[in-house]
């Protein structure tokens, strides 16, 4: 493929279980990276890919449930969509591999009471959004922040 064009493309990672965008409609506008669950993250930083990727955009699905398996020892937050938000943790290796990107939450669940209010989401969403304004963003603000770019408060 043509370097030059491939430069003037939007590099995307798309952090969801079930995504299902055509990516020939978008085939010449964006690089798209789609990451399902923690082992694909793991490959990209442990094959040292991760640094390669310079994303320019995260989309991140927070709910992850269709490609992370259950186990019975091991406990997500109470819920009735049987929610696993672990999306905005699969983002955080992948910081390091650019200067500022910006975060698109992507998803219905976003919305959900036993997500905006979850510390470890929120502790994630802290350093996204610091690594999107390039500036520190405490877990209050992420909340307050999130509360207001998805429309819910819990």
């Amino acid at each position: 493929m043509d370097t030059q064009h491939n430069r003037c493309k939007l590099t995307v990672v798309m952090i969801d279980d079930l995504c299902t965008l055509d990516r020939s409609v978008y085939r010449d506008l964006i690089n798209l990276k789609q990451i399902s669950n923690e082992s694909e993250v793991q490959a990209l930083f442990l094959g040292g890919r991760s640094r390669d990727l310079k994303p320019e955009v995260f989309v991140v699905d927070v709910d992850l449930q269709h490609s992370i398996p259950s186990h019975p020892k091991i406990q997500w937050p109470e819920s009735d969509k049987a929610i696993k938000p672990v999306g905005p943790l699969l983002a955080l290796p992948l910081l390091h591999a650019v200067g500022g990107a910006v975060f698109k939450p992507y998803s219905s669940n976003w919305g959900d009471a036993s997500v905006l209010p979850n510390g470890l989401v929120l502790t994630a969403l802290s350093m996204i959004l610091a690594h999107e304004k390039q500036s520190s963003v405490t877990i209050q603000e992420a909340y307050e922040e999130m509360t207001e770019r998805v429309g819910t408060s819990c």
